[in-house]
């Protein structure tokens, strides 16, 4: 008698067992397929053009080569004291400045002039090494579709320097 539970319960467990396994089974071996692609984009894509008109000066614009719209600034640093000439839309900020407009895909920021004030008696191998580094951010959208000030958190850093066979100041 004992024995004929036991078989009976041992029969019911399994049965119960294989009951619930069928559909755990299922769920384990249940997937889909997709065709087709999405471009994703990682940020701003962004281009620094530096001409150097004389040995202490330098013209800095930016152009915006990726597909969706950006804000930039710049901030440039050197030894000596530095002087801006911003072009149009461009504004002092702080350290940076600031190109006030969007920039949109294709766009070129106008020209930012950075002149390298040198000292009154330079010696003959002193170099006036200007290093710009320049951010870009997305331009952001609320709720309601009107554009967010910039978020300079999220910004994109490049660091440009000038070689220094391109340098003068002899």
């Amino acid at each position: 008698m004992k024995k004929r539970k036991l078989i009976l319960t041992a029969l019911a467990v399994v049965l119960a067992v294989g009951v619930t396994a069928v559909p755990a089974l299922a769920y384990f071996t249940a997937h889909t397929e997709a065709v087709g692609n999405v471009p994703i984009s990682l940020g701003t894509t962004t281009t620094i053009t530096e001409d150097l008109p004389d040995p202490l000066t330098k013209v800095v614009t930016i152009n915006n080569q990726g597909p969706e719209a950006c804000w930039v600034r710049v901030k440039a640093y050197s030894a000596y004291p530095l002087e801006y000439t911003p072009g149009e839309n461009w504004k002092e900020n702080g350290d940076y400045y600031d190109y006030t407009q969007i920039l949109e895909a294709g766009d070129d920021t106008t020209a930012l002039t950075v002149k390298v004030t040198p000292p009154e008696d330079p010696t003959q191998d002193e170099n006036f090494n200007v290093i710009v580094i320049y951010e870009a951010t997305p331009v952001t959208y609320d709720e309601n579709g009107n554009i967010e000030d910039p978020d300079w958190s999220a910004a994109v850093i490049k660091e440009e320097t000038v070689d220094e066979s391109q340098e003068g100041g002899e």
